[in-house]
């Protein structure tokens, strides 16, 4: 399992949920889109507003795909950028890691 920019606390975030969700207060539809699929498939997830906490966005940045909101780090070590709207590639993600909704 690879480390994900050799950060504990997003490691410890994933192993909580398995999957965590970095996204900012200035993409509402794209946030919304993704809470509205991962509600009605009933995946858990931590979410860290970038542009609110210094250190998310940090972490973000470390991940070397820059600051591209949503994205999701499935199980520490799967980084997805952006959300399609049928959620597939998410899903798939998911599906891979045990963590199928």
């Amino acid at each position: 399992m690879m480390t994900i920019g050799g950060l504990p606390s997003s490691r410890a975030r994933c192993a909580t949920h398995g999957l965590l969700l970095d996204d900012a207060s200035t993409c509402a539809r794209c946030l919304r889109e993704a809470e509205t699929w991962m509600s009605e498939h009933s995946v858990a997830y931590e979410e860290r507003r970038v542009d609110e906490d210094d250190g998310a966005r940090r972490e973000l940045q470390a991940l070397g795909k820059g600051v591209i909101v949503p994205t999701f780090v499935v199980d520490s070590d799967q980084v997805l950028t952006g959300f399609d709207v049928r959620g597939v590639r998410l899903s798939e993600a998911l599906a891979k890691h045990g963590i199928a909704p």
